[in-house]
């Protein structure tokens, strides 16, 4: 990652609301994310309750691969389509958005650490570095974003902060699905063999089977 990358911090107000507060080095900007009256998720810019300037996510009605992105100031709707593929750098391609009339995707680099990188496709140069760590009682992130002609067209830069952060939660809601998937297997692979268990011990113990088998 460039060594002039301007680094935000990431963390949860609470441990039991899922609002988060964004902060630049100096805590001189904070941006906050959370879900409006009407359960969307929302992220405001600036200072003050709601910023300068707010993004809404609006889920698309038709598709669940892909989301839409609104901005109040800029009048300006991005959409994010889910478009998975494996690079060969070892990330896994998760979602594609047009900027400005020019390609860009978010790659995901394992499930454990939440690690996202936000790539240029033509240029293929990292443009935002965001990684996510979570503990028992702390959740930490790290967003790193490179200055470049791309970084200063109005908006990316909040709507990277936004879009990571909302990719990041789809990461931790795969995560606890799959935790609970394996859970589920493990129970019913515990049952199977404890149904043949009982079964073969049953075949054994039957008196005209075991004349059956010694016949």
């Amino acid at each position: 990652m460039d060594s002039r990358a301007i680094e935000f911090k990431i963390v949860k107000k609470n441990l039991i609301g899922n609002v988060k507060h964004v902060f630049n080095a100096d805590k001189s900007s904070e941006y906050t994310k959370k879900a409006n009256t009407l359960g969307l998720d929302k992220m405001f810019f600036g200072s003050g309750a709601n910023g300068s300037s707010s993004w809404e996510m609006v889920p698309d009605a038709v598709s669940s691969r892909k989301r839409v992105y609104i901005n109040n100031k800029l009048h300006m709707t991005i959409e994010l389509r889910q478009k998975q593929w494996s690079s060969n750098d070892g990330g896994l391609a998760r979602y594609k958005f047009h900027w400005c009339g020019e390609e860009f995707v978010w790659k995901q680099y394992g499930y454990k650490d939440h690690n996202f990188k936000c790539v240029h496709l033509a240029s293929d140069q990292t443009i935002a570095d965001f990684n996510y760590f979570t503990w028992a009682l702390m959740d930490v992130g790290t967003l790193k974003l490179v200055p470049n002609q791309y970084l200063q067209s109005r908006g990316l830069k909040e709507f990277l902060i936004f879009s990571c952060i909302d990719l990041l939660e789809d990461s931790l809601k795969d995560g606890a699905t799959r935790r609970k998937e394996r859970k589920v297997n493990d129970r019913t692979r515990h049952a199977v063999n404890n149904w043949r268990y009982n079964s073969d011990s049953d075949l054994v113990r039957s008196p005209l089977l075991a004349g059956a088998a010694r016949a």
